[in-house]
Order: C-alpha cells, then structure tokens, then sequence
C-alpha cells in the first residue's frame, strides 16, 4: 500500500484502488494481443473517468527508459497513471509483459 494512501480515508481507500485496476485492465487487453497505445490508454481511462471523485492527470504508455510517449506497445513498455482522489495525488505503473 502507498504511503500516501494514509491521507485518504477508509471510504476513499477502495475508490484508490481503480488507478491499479485500470493498469491490471490494459495488461490483460495488451495479452490478448493489442498493441495501439491509443486503445489500450482509453481502455485504463475510461474505467478512471467511471468515478466522478477520481479526477485523472495523465495515463499514458511510454517507453520505460526516456518515458517518451509510444503509439505501439510491446512487452516492456511501461504504463503510468496519476490521479487525484480528495486532494491526494496517487501514482501506479506497470510494465507490460507477454503473457
């Protein structure tokens, strides 16, 4: 859990946990073969956007070792998210893999 889930309270602790359901949704799109960045962040967005408290900053697939932004993901291409939920911005990543 991340240290900054301490500001939020216990009612807002599960809204938190749609930023790493978000990320867990574009792996498994990714794993069924989709590549386009375009499709995979809408995929991450729109479960975000679903809630009305959470209020996104960026979602975006990047290349891991510049983080400049990519159009086709690959196994490595690393997805980062920040949000803001009651005044606490909360960041989550992942790296995509083959599976």
């Amino acid at each position: 859990m991340s240290s900054r889930n301490r500001y939020l309270s216990a009612s807002d602790r599960p809204r938190a946990a749609r930023i790493h359901a978000s990320l867990r949704a574009i792996q498994a799109l990714f794993a069924t073969g989709e590549h386009a960045a375009e499709t995979l962040a809408h995929t991450g967005t729109a479960l975000l956007t679903e809630d009305t408290a959470l209020t996104l900053d960026y979602l975006a697939l990047v290349d891991p070792a510049d983080f400049t932004p990519v159009t086709s993901a690959t196994s490595g291409t690393a997805v980062i998210v920040a949000a803001r939920l009651t005044g606490t911005r909360l960041l989550d990543n992942i790296i995509l893999i083959d599976v």
